[in-house]
């Protein structure tokens, strides 16, 4: 019964984490504009390719503040576009369909498919 109620807490304590709030993209002290994407939106011709990957999950850490864009390879949309500040933590998980920085769920509605290519571009501010 113990063990029942532990691991009913631990899956609560996952979906609160999932579903995070959406805030600026765990930048504190930026101006909170990420996350919006409009389909007029492109890549910054200086925004350099940081990684790249196939149905795996993929995590950066920039070493200098900037801005951090992320782009389904098949579709060549940009899914996610925010600033974040140096060493944060940037993860693209397809499987869980979640984008996040800094442990924060920063995703737009658009579901991530496990089968598509994406990739992390960054601008250094």
């Amino acid at each position: 019964m113990k063990i029942q109620r532990i691991a009913a807490a631990t899956v609560l304590a996952a979906c609160l984490v999932l579903t995070g709030c959406a805030g600026n993209g765990g930048a504190s002290g930026d101006d909170g504009q990420g996350g919006s994407v409009s389909a007029s939106d492109k890549l910054p011709s200086d925004a350099r390719r940081v990684a790249e990957a196939t149905g795996n999950r993929i995590i950066h850490r920039p070493l200098r503040e900037g801005t951090v864009y992320v782009v389904d390879g098949e579709t060549n949309k940009i899914l996610y576009k925010g600033p974040v500040r140096a060493s944060s933590n940037v993860v693209i998980d397809p499987a869980a369909n979640a984008i996040t920085v800094n442990d924060q769920q920063v995703k737009p509605s658009a579901r991530l498919q496990p089968n598509h290519t994406y990739r992390l571009y960054f601008k250094q501010k």
